[in-house]
C-alpha cells in the first residue's frame, strides 16, 4: 500500500525536528521544504520558492505539517484550507510568546506576528509540545505580558489544539561517569554570546551565582559568553559539542540549571536528567512538569531566591533525587510516546479529511 504524502516545512533542523521527521518517515512519504530566509531580504523569494514547491506537489500531497508557526507555515495552511486537506502546525516556543524586554517571541513582531496568527487561524490543528504554549499566566518576572501562549495573542481562535510532549532516547542518555564532581552545575545555552539570548536563557543568573558561590563549579555549554566583565574562575564555557561529549559532560555534573525567561519543552534538562543530573529550573513552559518532585523550581527571577535555592540543592538527598530525575523522564517522556501520539494525530486528521470528501 502506498504511503500517504506529507509536505513538511521548517526553518531549521535541530535535533527535535529531526526526530519528528524520522518518526513520520516510518509511515509517510515526507517532502521537506526548508524556509531559510537569511538575510531577511530574501524572504519574498523564499515564499515564491515554497509556493512553487507546494503547487508542484499539490495533487499528491495528503497533508501539510509545519514545525513551528511563522512565515513558513502560512502558505501550507492557506493551500490546505483552499483544497480541504489537513494542515498541522507543531508549536514549540518562540512562535507562541511575546517578551519585548528581551526582544524575543514572534508575537511581539508586527509582520511576523501577524502572519503567524493567520497561520494558526487557517490551520486544521495546532499541537503544542506543552499546554503552556496555548495559554498560561506568566509570573516569573514582571517586565512583559502577564498572559502568554497562542490563545493570549489570538483571541477567539477556533482551531483545534492538543498537547504532545517531546520524547527522549533513554538508552543513549545515561550516566557514564564513575563519579560526579561535588556541587557542580551545568547548563546548555546555544547562542548565549548574543545579549538577548544571554538573558533569555538565564545565563546572567548563572554568572552571578558563580561569583556568589566560588566553592561551587559552573559550566556553560554551547557558546562563548559576552565579555562584559571577566568571568569568575569557577565558571568554564565550552562550545558546541557532539552528543557523546554532551552526555559525558552531563554525567560529570550533579545539577542541571535552566533559569530561562521563556521555554517551550527544553531538551537539555531532560537529557541531563537521564544522565542523573538534579534539575533546577524556572517556572516557565514545560519545566515544572519536567522537573516535578525530582528537583527544584526558582519561582521568581530573583538573585537572593536563587542563592537560597542553590544552598538548599547542595544539601539535598542527592542520590535519591538523581535517580528520581532519570526515572521521571523514562516514565513520562519516552521517544516512543511522541512518535505514537504524533502519528495517531495525523492519521485522525487524514481520516477526517477522507470522510469529508466522500
Amino acid at each position: 500500500m502506498e504511503k500517504p504524502n506529507l509536505f513538511l516545512s521548517a526553518v531549521s533542523f535541530p535535533s527535535f525536528v529531526k526526530k519528528d521527521i524520522a518518526a513520520l518517515q516510518k509511515k509517510y512519504t515526507v517532502h521537506i521544504f526548508q524556509f531559510h530566509a537569511f538575510p531577511k531580504w530574501q524572504t519574498p523569494f523564499i515564499f515564491l520558492r515554497q509556493l512553487f514547491a507546494l503547487l508542484i506537489r499539490l495533487r499528491i500531497t495528503d497533508a501539510y505539517v509545519s514545525e513551528f508557526g511563522g512565515y513558513h507555515s502560512f502558505l501550507p495552511a492557506l493551500i490546505a484550507r483552499l483544497t480541504g486537506k489537513p494542515a498541522l502546525i507543531i508549536v514549540a516556543g518562540t512562535d507562541c510568546v511575546s517578551f519585548p524586554s528581551i526582544k524575543y517571541g514572534h508575537m511581539r513582531r508586527n509582520c511576523l506576528g501577524r502572519v503567524t496568527r493567520w497561520s494558526y487561524r487557517l490551520a486544521t490543528h495546532i499541537t503544542a509540545v506543552h499546554k503552556s504554549l496555548l495559554f498560561c499566566e506568566y509570573t516569573y518576572q514582571d517586565r512583559d505580558h502577564r498572559h502568554q501562549g497562542i490563545q493570549a495573542f489570538c483571541p477567539g481562535l477556533r482551531t483545534e489544539t492538543s498537547e504532545i510532549p517531546y520524547g527522549y532516547e533513554v538508552d543513549f542518555f545515561r550516566n557514564v561517569a564513575a563519579a560526579k564532581t561535588p556541587d557542580s552545575f551545568i547548563t546548555v545555552a546555544m547562542g548565549a554570546n548574543d545579549p538577548a539570548r544571554f538573558q533569555l536563557k538565564g545565563i546572567d543568573l548563572v554568572v552571578w551565582a558563580a561569583r556568589r558561590f566560588p566553592h561551587y563549579t559552573f559550566t556553560v555549554v554551547g557558546s562563548d559568553l559576552p565579555q562584559q566583565a571577566p568571568l569568575p574562575s569557577n565558571l568554564q564555557t565550552i562550545g558546541v559539542v557532539d552528543a557523546e561529549r554532551l552526555r559525558a559532560l552531563y554525567s560529570a555534573h550533579e545539577f542541571y540549571l535552566q533559569l530561562s525567561i521563556s521555554e517551550g519543552f527544553p531538551n537539555a534538562p531532560c537529557e541531563a536528567m537521564l544522565c542523573e543530573c538534579i534539575p533546577i529550573g524556572s517556572p516557565v513552559g514545560a519545566l515544572p512538569d519536567i522537573i516535578g518532585d525530582s528537583g527544584f523550581i526558582l519561582m521568581q527571577r530573583n538573585r537572593e531566591l536563587l542563592a537560597t535555592l542553590l544552598e538548599q540543592a547542595v544539601n539535598c538527598e542527592k542520590a535519591r533525587l538523581s535517580r528520581a530525575a532519570r526515572q521521571r523522564i523514562i516514565e513520562r517522556f519516552p521517544l516512543e510516546r511522541r512518535e505514537k501520539e504524533l502519528t495517531a494525530l495525523i492519521e485522525r486528521l487524514l481520516e477526517s479529511s477522507r470522510r469529508r470528501k466522500k
